[in-house]
């Protein structure tokens, strides 16, 4: 699985950030030759980032530039209408129980699916 998180201190994202088996997040920094764990666990067992960052999983989708494409993400897209017409409406990406889908920001409409990524557009997220 891949990852990116949202640093709510630094407001920004880190691309270097990796899940452990229990849950935990944990943020590396390059040192020498090597990348270390930048936080310790806490005494309770979690990592000190967990409460730093906020996590958010790659689909495997990427958008018609290339950009990978995750939870949060929101896009433009250009859908098919009636008579071979296209409009284009905004979506955010989220997990739906067992898949992923889209949601239409403009009537709430929910596709039970990421449809049509290769003619999308990511222009934001949650956090901007």
């Amino acid at each position: 699985m891949k990852f990116r998180a949202w640093d709510k201190e630094l407001k920004k994202f880190n691309y270097q950030v990796e899940v452990d088996c229990w849950g935990n997040i944990q943020e590396y920094k390059f040192s020498g030759s090597a990348y270390y764990p930048k936080f310790e666990d806490d005494l309770s067992g979690g990592s000190i980032a967990n409460e730093r960052f906020i996590l958010q999983l790659y689909t495997g989708k990427n958008d018609k530039d290339g950009n990978e494409i995750y939870d949060g993400d929101i896009l433009k897209v250009k859908t098919p209408t009636f008579y071979k017409k296209f409009i284009i409406n905004t979506f955010k990406v989220f997990w739906n129980e067992y898949k992923w889908s889209m949601i239409n920001l403009n009537n709430g409409e929910i596709l039970s699916d990421l449809i049509r990524t290769e003619d999308s557009i990511i222009v934001s997220n949650i956090f901007k």
